[in-house]
């Protein structure tokens, strides 16, 4: 466990990374009077050697990743991830990964081959300082911070839970012979940071979150990363969380996978039915092919301390727009 200190301000800022045509990444700062305190990452993506996730790093002066999670061994959440291991993690790094049982990476592509082979080099290396490397899978704890201020008695809990993928589908996939390497393995991830919590659904699909229990969804949340780019194969999310009584977060995000049209519309109508408080952005304007934008940076600032008149506050860069803004839905 962590303790971090501040004196007047904790605010969490998350920023949702798309690219032009696809590829997905997630950087997230604990900020503690106006400078970083903590950085975590969420898979990565870069085009022409543009990395947009170690841009927002470096911009804060910072030199390495505190937190970092690889959620599944798909391109678009993948490629640079091997230079994020290389340049952009250390020993005090956290590392988390979906489940793997087997060191055979045949039928995976080149890159994700690549980072495999980053990875299991330093697990096997008996000699430097390393970093930890974990696997996450159901309901679990990856990490803690005690935020602290220094001028009064206030504390504040930052914790990571992962809450896929499920152990009950990849066991009987295992008994079974069914090896899955997609979705079924992709990590999702929940953030509490003193009364917020951020939901970051990877590429959970719709198998995942039937079989997962109420007691893993049963709290309210503050924002959601829209699983699966906005897919028909993770619909069933709002539906779920609805029924459980729980209300629309105040903010959703999608990022884009042109090839097989995603977001669809008739995902992201479900959560803008689900409660007229949500507000809907996208990485880029799926509208839009000929966007002269490389990306789409949706960032979101939460004032922890709620001392401000709008605690959560949401600024567009690159491509990225509200949806309202693109197609009415």
């Amino acid at each position: 466990m962590r303790n971090i200190f501040f004196e007047h301000s904790l605010k969490f800022e998350i920023d949702v990374i798309g690219y032009k045509n696809k590829g997905e990444s997630i950087v997230f700062f604990l900020i503690t009077d106006e400078k970083v305190s903590y950085a975590g990452l969420v898979d990565s993506y870069e085009e022409d050697g543009e990395n947009e996730a170690v841009k927002l790093l470096l911009k804060t002066g910072r030199q390495y990743f505190d937190f970092v999670c690889w959620t599944h061994p798909h391109d678009d959440h993948t490629i640079g991830m091997d230079r994020i291991l290389e340049q952009y993690c250390n020993q005090d790094t956290a590392f988390w990964m979906f489940p793997f049982y087997s060191k055979n990476t045949d039928g995976y592509s080149q890159m994700v081959r690549h980072t495999y082979k980053n990875l299991f080099s330093i697990i096997e290396s008996p000699k430097r300082k390393k970093m930890k490397i974990r696997t996450a899978i159901n309901a679990n704890r990856m990490e803690r911070c005690i935020c602290s201020c220094i001028a009064g008695a206030g504390r504040y809990n930052f914790e990571v839970f992962s809450f896929a993928p499920s152990s009950e589908i990849l066991t009987a996939n295992m008994v079974r012979g069914q090896e899955e390497r997609g979705n079924l393995y992709s990590v999702g991830l929940l953030i509490n940071i003193g009364a917020y919590c951020i939901m970051l659904a990877g590429d959970v699909e719709n198998r995942t979150f039937q079989v997962l229990p109420d007691y893993d969804l049963e709290f309210p949340i503050d924002y959601i990363k829209i699983p699966h780019h906005g897919s028909s194969s993770s619909e069933i999310l709002p539906d779920r969380l609805a029924g459980l009584g729980i209300e629309a977060p105040n903010v959703a995000v999608s990022t884009v996978f042109r090839r097989h049209h995603l977001p669809e519309q008739t995902v992201l109508k479900k959560y803008s039915s689900w409660g007229k408080k949500t507000e809907l952005y996208c990485s880029g304007n799926p509208e839009n092919m000929g966007s002269a934008y490389k990306s789409g940076i949706i960032q979101t600032t939460f004032d922890v301390l709620q001392k401000c008149d709008f605690p959560i506050e949401t600024s567009l860069y690159g491509g990225a727009v509200k949806v309202e803004l693109w197609k009415k839905v």
